[in-house]
């Protein structure tokens, strides 16, 4: 009989070799590549949520309609947004909160808070600092005051977090330095408002004889310097002008239009105020004549509301530019 030469045995045993050493490389590479990845996305952003206490939540826009940049920072105090209109109330009632704290300077509609059951407390600060008189009583509302507090300024991102970050760390002694800061930047506090930072970062929580002394109201609402209240108002009228309306039609471009021309009124009575120094009025001109331009922007509008418009889009930059400058140079 001959011998069977069993070839094709050898020949497969090699190729299952080469095989898994293929599928070795192959790994090894992939493992390299995932590495390189995962470096080249895990830029400061990632590191800063990574500082940010696990307590601190951002709330779902389906759990805060009305609301934006809502957070939770611990079990019983949330920051973000302004309330201006029912279904916020809403949302905060759902929430449970009982007691509202604006540090904003437009004056609080304490009516609808009081309609959903709760009470409102405006302790007014600038984009400077959180005061420490200001920090007593956020701390004396905490203690006083019924039910989970929603800390706000306008649109959540600068004074309120702060006010809040600072409330939250006498509350909470386990909140360091570093993770206020951390929380601020998630929560969109920017790099200019370097004294709000400081505030949050470097407080003295109040002393217990502070906050026994002899005890002033906690105000629903605050008397606030006129041009402060004005450019409260403004920051309102123009959020409704500068809004991106995704089906324009001929009512909203109206009533946008109606907006801008109030705005530029605004500025102008601004311009007029005790309290608005001679090197500002410039400014409010400017931005004034800007504001026309941009309503000549949208009257055109008006004969073709289903066109987008790159020259509202530039005309709406133009204006928050010269407002932002205004703001830096002034305010800030």
């Amino acid at each position: 009989m001959t011998a069977q030469v069993p070839g094709p045995q050898a020949s497969t045993g090699g190729g299952m070799f080469f095989f898994c050493g293929l599928l070795i490389a192959a790994v090894a590479v992939g493992l390299v590549m995932t590495a390189r990845i995962e470096r080249q996305a895990a830029p400061a952003d990632v590191r800063l949520r990574a500082a940010v206490p696990q307590s601190v939540k951002s709330i779902h826009a389906s759990n805060s309609v009305g609301l934006h940049n809502v957070y939770r920072l611990g079990e019983s105090l949330y920051t973000g947004s302004s309330p201006d209109e029912e279904g916020a109330f809403e949302s905060l009632a759902r929430l449970g909160v009982k007691t509202i704290i604006s540090v904003d300077g437009a004056v609080p509609d304490v009516e609808a808070a009081r309609a959903h059951g709760m009470r409102y407390v405006h302790l007014p600060i600038t984009y400077g600092s959180v005061p420490h008189e200001t920090l007593v009583d956020l701390v004396r509302a905490s203690r006083e005051l019924p039910g989970s507090i929603y800390l706000h300024c306008h649109h959540g991102k600068h004074r309120g977090p702060a006010a809040a970050v600072s409330l939250w760390r006498c509350l909470d002694k386990h909140v360091t330095p570093e993770q206020a800061v951390a929380t601020m930047k998630v929560i969109g506090t920017g790099d200019q408002y370097q004294g709000l930072f400081e505030s949050a970062r470097d407080l003295a929580c109040p002393t217990d004889t502070e906050l026994s002394a002899e005890k002033s109201d906690l105000p629903e609402i605050s008397p606030v310097p006129p041009l402060a209240r004005t450019m409260a108002e403004i920051d309102r009228m123009w959020d409704r002008v500068a809004v991106p309306v995704e089906d324009r039609n001929t009512t909203t471009i109206s009533m946008q239009l109606t907006t801008a021309y109030d705005v530029a009124e605004q500025f102008r009575e601004a311009a007029r105020l005790a309290d608005v120094a001679e090197p500002m009025q410039p400014g409010f001109r400017e931005i004034v004549d800007d504001l026309e331009r941009l309503a000549d922007v949208i009257k055109a509008e008006l004969r073709s509301p289903a066109k987008s418009s790159p020259e509202r889009a530039a005309a709406v930059a133009k204006v928050k530019q010269r407002c932002d400058d205004c703001h830096a140079k002034f305010r800030n």
